[in-house]
């Protein structure tokens, strides 16, 4: 579902007269060609409950293999 801006209704920064943001699952890895990615595995270090938003950081990894990137977390 395409979001209007960054932030809820009743929080500061929202505006409606934003456009959406548009998704193209396509554009990641059209991206990722530009960038000279090549499958090479990126290990991402984590250890939950040491940095903020290090199990965020960590759930990225499933994201990331969608769209072609082989990560692995530690």
């Amino acid at each position: 579902m395409p979001q209007r801006r960054l932030s809820n209704v009743d929080k500061i920064g929202y505006d409606k007269s934003k456009p959406p943001f548009e998704f193209d699952p396509r554009r990641p890895k059209e991206l990722l060609v530009q960038a000279g990615y090549k499958g090479e595995e990126v290990v991402i270090e984590s250890a939950v409950g040491y940095l903020a938003n290090d199990k965020q950081l960590t759930e990225t990894l499933g994201a990331m293999s969608r769209v072609g990137i082989k990560a692995k977390g530690n």
